[in-house]
């Protein structure tokens, strides 16, 4: 059964108070997500959705099995406008892909089978990521407090070690101490040769809470904060199952649904 990992890596200089100690802050935050409800769900259904302006730019739909890796996911591929799937195992990155009616063949499917697992990674990453806190190679650091809005927020450091494609990034997590979830994060990029980057933070604000049977809560919506127009990463379509039946499965795997 393939689950997030709980385990974690933390580099503290001293004891810390139940109130400020990056673990139990993550831990309060996934408790008050759902915690037990979220960890029997077998499958993840979503939609990842970038709007501008009120419009959406770009669109794909994607379904994991958690217990066994396969992972679909879906959109339009933008040079040709036909409709691209690929259907492979996240872990051995080994699948299938088709554009349109045409399947890619061998010489040229594993390009776009570590394009799908580019998606799978950002994508779900922008869904799930207070649920990544507690991973392997993650290290919290407690830095604070901060207002944002009307909400006062313990803030958390997070640093990566070899953990997904671009480790170097650096980001902040900001918890509603009130409700426990997220109200904004932010992060500074890794440059383009793989180091640590620099500048100001691009930062999102959590809203649009929603509650996904069987009782977990995700933001349906991550509005960036500043800029010239509006931005926004949606998800407003969730769906967890805890025990679909092999139909359910096969239908959700299937190339055309």
């Amino acid at each position: 059964m393939k689950r997030f990992a709980v385990a974690a890596v933390f580099c503290l200089a001293a004891p810390l108070s139940a109130q400020t100690d990056p673990a139990a802050i993550a831990g309060r935050m996934q408790t008050a997500m759902g915690g037990d409800a979220f960890a029997s769900a077998r499958v993840l259904d979503f939609v990842w959705e970038v709007e501008r302006g009120g419009e959406t730019v770009v669109s794909y739909a994607h379904t994991w099995d958690r217990w066994t890796g396969d992972y679909r996911v879906a959109g339009t591929d933008r040079e040709s406008g036909k409709p691209w799937v690929a259907i492979f195992d996240i872990d051995t990155r080994e699948g299938r892909v088709w554009l349109g009616d045409e399947e890619y063949p061998a010489e040229a499917v594993d390009e776009q089978l570590e394009r799908a697992y580019g998606r799978f990674i950002n994508d779900s990453y922008w869904l799930l990521m207070p649920w990544k806190w507690l991973d392997p190679g993650v290290s919290l650091t407690y830095a604070g407090t901060e207002v944002i809005g009307d909400r006062l927020c313990d803030v958390v450091e997070l640093a990566f070690d070899g953990v997904g494609l671009t480790s170097n990034d650096r980001y902040r997590g900001y918890v509603d101490r009130e409700s426990g979830r997220i109200a904004r994060w932010s992060y500074v990029l890794q440059n383009e040769e793989g180091q640590p980057g620099g500048g100001d933070p691009t930062s999102w604000d959590w809203v649009d809470w929603m509650e996904v049977d069987p009782g977990v809560w995700f933001a349906a919506s991550k509005a960036r904060v500043g800029g010239d127009d509006p931005v926004a990463i949606t998800n407003r379509r969730v769906e967890l199952l805890v025990d679909p039946s092999p139909e359910q499965l096969a239908r959700l795997f299937a190339r055309e649904r």
